[in-house]
């Protein structure tokens, strides 16, 4: 039985082998705007130009997805298919890649696929990758479902911290206050988050999808940080209102209070 280990381009890796037998690796691409112009994630990307456009663009760059039938493309490659997305809360490639999933099965109901929201982006779909790459290494007879219960558990158990050296792109997009992005970006203040398990308020629940840590014998399965439902759930705001009466954005991510400002004599990293 051959594998397939796929992911979006908010994962690390290009030009990755697998080590074990008979497995491949393929990313399906983002896409980036800026300016009315479009990048494409792949091998090809400069992405010195692309942050040098990024940086002199006064407004707001945006992203796309990859689309439902790049996704399917990739999950013909193999019998057994595990596929690792960025977070669906930042991003449409969950839902695109549930929906390839149900389209390619539909085609093909021998295929086992497993879509794993990573909750995250960047550093931990590699190593997610990588783990997996290893674990089927290491046991080359394992089926589907201990295979799919494992990456679930290291998916589950791992968490993401980040450090921001700008915050010009937030305060584009609207994510925070543009006084308070050119102050800090000013006085050189560098802020340590960790992701946490937000409610997946985007998220559309497929009705195949079962159990999210792969205890079940079904073909399409997810792995996610809730259970998903045979019914499909009110879908609720982003926004939510607080009790003083007034609408707040809610962040993507907590920020701890790690936020350090350095000595003005020092050169800015």
């Amino acid at each position: 039985m051959s594998w397939a280990l796929i992911a979006d381009s908010s994962c690390n890796l290009r030009g990755y082998t697998p080590s074990a037998p008979d497995t491949i690796y393929r990313f399906a691409p983002l896409k980036v705007n800026v300016g009315g112009q479009e990048y494409v994630d792949d091998e090809a990307l400069d992405v010195a130009e692309l942050n040098r456009r990024v940086a002199a663009e006064e407004s707001a760059t945006s992203s796309a997805c990859p689309s439902v039938g790049e996704w399917a493309d990739r999950f013909r490659s193999a019998d057994n298919v595990i596929a690792i997305t960025i977070s669906a809360n930042l991003s449409g490639s969950y839902e695109a890649a549930i929906m390839a999933r149900d389209l390619v099965l539909e085609e093909d109901g021998s295929r086992n696929i497993f879509i794993v929201n990573s909750r995250a982006a960047g550093g931990k779909l590699e190593l997610l990758i990588v783990a997996l790459d290893r674990y089927l290494t290491e046991h080359p007879d394992a089926t589907f479902n201990e295979v799919t219960a494992y990456i679930c558990n290291v998916e589950q158990s791992s968490t993401v911290l980040f450090l921001l050296s700008s915050y010009e792109n937030l305060a584009k997009a609207g994510r925070m206050p543009k006084v308070a992005g050119m102050l800090a970006n000013k006085l050189n203040i560098r802020m340590l988050g960790r992701s946490l398990v937000l409610h997946e308020a985007r998220r559309r629940h497929s009705k195949r999808s079962l159990d999210p840590c792969g205890k079940t014998d079904s073909k399409a399965a997810t792995c996610s940080s809730t259970m998903s439902s045979t019914k499909r759930p009110q879908r609720t705001s982003r926004r939510a209102l607080p009790p003083n009466g007034r609408l707040q954005r809610q962040p993507f991510f907590h920020v701890e209070a790690c936020a350090r400002t350095t000595q003005r004599r020092m050169v800015s990293s």
